[in-house]
């Protein structure tokens, strides 16, 4: 029973109201109360810039490739200098001294090479 006097009194009505032209003008009005963010500034990478990194990689996988050619080479070339003991008689001192420069061996490792090789 309290309901429907309370229902008497108030009434069905809805007591809220929206103002007029409220939704007609919604949109600037709150447009104009966010905050002003400027666009983000948007930066272009130059060329060289992008292309260095992979510069500088293709730099160092050719060194590497260039190293080992030549390391290789360096080899050969040693194992190409092998020479018969009538042919190291008739060399001059300047073709000693080359085919020393180019054995890749240090003077202790000579003079045991040279010793070992006198004995036979």
């Amino acid at each position: 029973m309290a309901k429907e006097e309370l229902l008497k009194r108030v009434g069905r009505e809805n007591p809220y109201r929206v103002p007029e032209h409220y939704f007609e003008d919604f949109t600037v009005r709150l447009m104009d109360s966010l905050p002003v963010v400027d666009a983000p500034v948007v930066t272009t990478v130059p060329l060289w810039k992008r292309v260095t990194p992979w510069a500088s990689v293709a730099a160092v996988l050719i060194g590497v490739v260039f190293l080992i050619q030549s390391l290789s080479q360096g080899k050969a070339k040693v194992a190409s200098l092998n020479i018969t003991q009538e042919q190291a008689l008739n060399l001059s001192d300047e073709e000693v001294e080359i085919v020393i420069d180019n054995s890749l061996l240090d003077g202790y490792a000579l003079y045991e090479y040279l010793t070992d090789a006198s004995q036979f």
